[in-house]
């Protein structure tokens, strides 16, 4: 019994050699090794570079980025539109000059918006006129019609996305007829401006 327990530990202590010999990472004995000011410096550099981004990884892990994005159904139905219902009065512009622009954060952009919004033509005392509004006026109309001091209600209603964005009043596709303005009669520019008097803004149906 003995002879077999030598003969395996021998066997042993053999494999255990074939075994370091295979080591391709040998390790050199410490009074072979030499320290150098290079080396201690490359170390301490390494070590604070490796803290460095230790801690750096660590603050992004703790504290990740927040990204929004807005998706809207392309598809969309009554029911994803809000209605604005509207009442406003132009005190100093003629109809012929104004126009209701949407635009929201998805890309759409409407100007002139009508279907049920209408421009009513008023007086200088705030009295419907009974005319038409003629989308393609002459210089001529358009001063005749800022001399008589005609202002503009706009009321009815409009759809826009559930999204966020905003409508305006402006000029913006009246550019035209601004021009033929600013050609032919240039000091009537000065006369006009967006003042205006607001009876009704509401979001929803009643």
């Amino acid at each position: 019994k003995q002879s077999n327990l030598k003969e395996k530990g021998k066997k042993r202590k053999r494999k255990m050699k074939n075994l370091r010999g295979a080591d391709f990472f040998r390790k050199i004995g410490g009074d072979l090794a030499q320290k150098t000011l290079v080396g201690g410096v490359t170390s301490i550099v390494a070590i604070t570079i490796m803290t460095l981004l230790f801690f750096s990884e660590l603050g992004n892990y703790a504290s990740p980025e927040l990204e929004k994005k807005v998706m809207v159904d392309s598809d969309h139905s009554a029911n994803e539109l809000l209605q604005v219902s509207l009442n406003v009065t132009m005190t100093r512009m003629p109809c012929e000059l104004l126009s209701l622009d949407q635009q929201d954060e998805v890309g759409h952009h409407r100007m002139d918006i009508t279907g049920s919004l209408a421009k009513v033509p008023l007086d200088k005392d705030g009295k419907r006129i009974g005319r038409t509004v003629n989308m393609r006026p002459a210089a001529d109309e358009l001063t005749k019609a800022i001399d008589a001091g005609e202002q503009c209600r706009m009321e009815g209603y409009f759809f826009v996305n559930k999204v966020p964005g905003n409508f305006h009043i402006s000029f913006h596709a009246r550019r035209d007829s601004i021009a033929a303005i600013e050609k032919n009669a240039p000091t009537y520019i000065q006369k006009l401006n967006l003042s205006h008097e607001l009876h009704h803004l509401f979001f929803g149906t009643k």
